[in-house]
């Protein structure tokens, strides 16, 4: 057995994801999220916001990625899009957090685990380590194939 971290959104529990914007919408119409990134500065987006249980490690396909563990007691945040990197030209953003609030302007499509609600403002996401107690099946490796991978070049080396 082993324990691993569950998340939550305004008190309602997540295993893996909290997606806002275009992503929640399908492809819906772009919105104006405010966010706080890691440096303490408010960030506007109006693509996607993706709040992740523990840190995930972002394909270079949409859509691809792995979360290589769940115990690691963080969130890992992802924002693409317009205005989410200071004009360094970058597509995405990523860090790891404790907590993350995000805000908007007018109503937004959330998705949570896959399911589309809509919750009070603003969203504040929190990880709730080590709370849950899971069974795995001796033949099963226990970790995702990304938890081998370098998390970066640096790693890497």
């Amino acid at each position: 057995m082993r324990v691993v971290d569950l998340a939550e959104v305004n008190g309602r529990v997540f295993v893996n994801s909290v997606s806002l914007g275009v992503y929640a919408e399908a492809g819906g119409e772009a919105l104006g999220l405010r966010w706080t990134g890691v440096a303490g500065r408010v960030h506007r987006t109006s693509a996607v916001v993706l709040v992740f249980n523990d840190r995930y490690r972002v394909g270079r396909v949409l859509g691809s990625g792995s979360c290589p563990r769940l115990d690691a007691g963080v969130l890992g945040v992802t924002v693409l899009g317009v205005g989410m990197a200071g004009g360094s030209g970058k597509r995405f953003v990523e860090w790891s957090a404790f907590s993350f609030e995000v805000d908007f302007d007018g109503p937004v499509a959330v998705g949570i685990d896959g399911e589309a609600l809509g919750l009070d403002l603003p969203l504040r996401v929190g990880s709730r380590p080590a709370v849950l107690g899971v069974w795995i099946a001796l033949q099963h490796l226990g970790a995702a194939s990304s938890a081998a991978m370098p998390a970066g070049p640096g790693d890497a080396i």
